[in-house]
């Protein structure tokens, strides 16, 4: 069996390097990826401690805000994401035509279920005057509405050639219900109100028992004479 010739060697020894390489990429990428996701919960536990520390400085004020959303925010039945998606997507439709502001794509993203909410959103690609798409945004929260912008890039149009600055948008609109499960109370709580007070049950009225009659019968030999009683000595059963 001969020997490598130093061109082989060198192919071989590259043919190595190369393997070597691509095993580290992989390996990177998966340690970065892993990374990234621990950061993320990090940040999700962080902003769960960071709300439980707002609710113990103001319980009270935090309280009324539950309270408030118990009251106002939609409820979404059993089986109603679809219309609820299909209400939000045809709301939207119907006050984009009225302002004229043009609808280049449309698409309806994936729900979301949290412990006090049901998350139903749409995403939109929008052309339109500058001055009515910045009108329209700002329209569209409000208390009452439970409207979440997740998502908003605004830029100028350059390419158009309208005679008014023309706006390109790529947004992402959310409605949170409540379900119809929630930990959320149900409604307020009834104040001062009494313990019910327990009446007792009628007893029986208690009876004294009654001492037995004695028995003054006269014990009688047989000549009607009253016979006398006969102490009889236990110890040694002799007759007084």
């Amino acid at each position: 069996m001969r020997g490598l010739t130093s061109r082989e060697k060198a192919l071989l020894g590259f043919c190595f390097f190369t393997l070597f390489v691509v095993l580290n990429f992989f390996a990177i990428r998966w340690a970065m990826k892993a990374g990234g996701g621990g950061d993320a919960k990090i940040r999700q536990l962080k902003n769960e401690l960071a709300d439980y520390e707002m609710w113990l400085q103001a319980p009270e004020k935090w309280n009324v805000r539950d309270q408030w959303l118990a009251e106002n925010m939609p409820i979404l039945e059993d089986n109603a994401i679809g219309k609820a998606q299909g209400n939000l997507i045809q709301q939207l439709q119907d006050e984009l035509f009225k302002r004229k502001i043009k609808i280049d794509r449309q698409s309806l993203q994936e729900p979301k279920s949290e412990i006090d909410y049901t998350e139903v959103s749409v995403k939109f690609d929008l052309r339109g005057e500058a001055d009515t798409v910045v009108d329209w945004l700002s329209t569209l929260q409000g208390p009452d509405k439970f409207v979440v912008v997740k998502y908003l890039e605004l830029e100028l149009d350059t390419k158009s050639k309208e005679p008014e600055p023309q706006a390109k948008v790529e947004i992402i609109i959310a409605n949170w219900y409540r379900p119809e499960e929630s930990d959320l109370p149900d409604g307020p709580a009834p104040e001062n109100q009494e313990a019910p007070v327990e009446v007792p049950a009628p007893t029986a009225p208690e009876t004294q028992p009654q001492p037995e009659p004695e028995n003054t019968e006269q014990k009688t030999d047989a000549t009607g004479a009253p016979k006398k009683e006969v102490a009889v000595n236990e110890p040694t059963g002799s007759i007084r």
